[in-house]
C-alpha cells in the first residue's frame, strides 16, 4: 500500500521530516517530496491551484492507494478551540459561487457536489472531533464572516488547501484522509500567536499520522 502525505508549507513538513526522519527525494520544478519506509511526503505549497496541481503530479508519479492531507487550520469558536486535532469528514469550497446559474453556493461544476466526503477511519470518528472542513483562497476573519458561513455550512474548521485536494482526489477515486490541528478561532484570530501554535500543533499531529499509518498497515490490504 502506497501512502503519500501532503502539507502545504515549510512549518508542515519541517516537523514531519524530522519526526518520522524522512530524506530529501525526488521532486518536481514546484513539488518538494521526501521520503520514508512508511510514506512519502510532498509540500503542495499554499492555497488551492498550488494544491490541486501538486495533488494531480503526485497522482500521476507517485500512483498512491491513500493521500493525507496534513496541517495548520482555523476553527469555528461554536465546535472546537485552539489545540484541538480534527479529522474532516467532508469539504466546502466556500468560495465556490456560481448561484447566477442556478448553482448552490460551494457547488463545484461538473461535479453538482457542495460536500466532498473524505475517508474515515473507524476508531478516529469516536476519538477526535469530525465534521465540515471550509477551503477557500480568502482568509475568513471576524465574528460576521464566521457567524455567516456557520449558518450556511456548519464548517469545524476552514483552511486554503483541503478542497482543491479534496476535488482532485474524489476525481482520480483516491481515498483521502485528513489530519487538522487548530492554531485560531476564526471569531478572533490573533496571527501574532501562529508560529508557536504551530509548532505545536504540528507535534499533535506528527503523534496522530503515526497512530493512523499503523492503523492503515494493520487493516487494507497490500496493494
Amino acid at each position: 500500500m502506497k501512502i503519500v502525505v501532503l502539507a502545504a508549507f515549510s512549518l508542515e513538513t519541517t516537523a514531519i521530516v524530522h519526526h518520522f526522519a524522512l530524506h530529501r527525494s525526488k521532486s518536481s520544478g514546484f513539488v518538494n517530496m521526501w521520503s520514508g519506509p512508511r510514506f512519502s511526503l510532498a509540500m503542495t505549497g499554499i492555497g488551492k491551484v498550488n494544491a490541486a496541481a501538486a495533488t494531480q503530479y503526485i497522482i500521476d508519479r507517485e500512483k498512491p492507494d491513500i493521500l493525507m492531507n496534513v496541517g495548520l487550520c482555523g476553527g469555528f469558536a461554536k465546535a472546537v478551540t485552539v489545540g484541538d486535532i480534527v479529522l474532516p469528514s467532508h469539504v466546502v469550497q466556500h468560495d465556490n459561487d456560481q448561484r447566477v446559474f442556478g448553482l448552490a453556493l460551494g457547488a463545484i461544476p461538473g461535479i453538482n457536489k457542495v460536500r466532498i466526503p473524505l475517508y474515515q477511519l473507524p476508531q478516529q470518528k469516536r476519538k477526535y472531533t469530525s465534521g465540515v472542513c471550509l477551503t477557500g483562497d480568502r482568509i475568513l476573519q471576524g465574528e460576521y464572516e464566521a457567524s455567516l458561513m456557520y449558518a450556511l455550512f456548519h464548517p469545524i474548521v476552514v483552511d486554503m488547501e483541503l478542497g482543491a485536494i479534496a476535488q482532485v482526489s474524489y476525481l482520480n477515486k483516491i481515498k483521502l484522509i485528513s489530519i487538522k490541528s487548530i492554531t485560531d478561532i476564526v471569531e478572533h484570530s490573533d496571527i501574532k500567536k501562529f508560529e508557536k501554535r504551530g509548532q505545536s500543533g504540528m507535534k499533535q499531529i506528527c503523534n496522530v499520522l503515526d497512530e493512523t499509518l499503523g492503523y492503515l498497515r494493520a487493516t487494507q490490504s497490500p496493494s
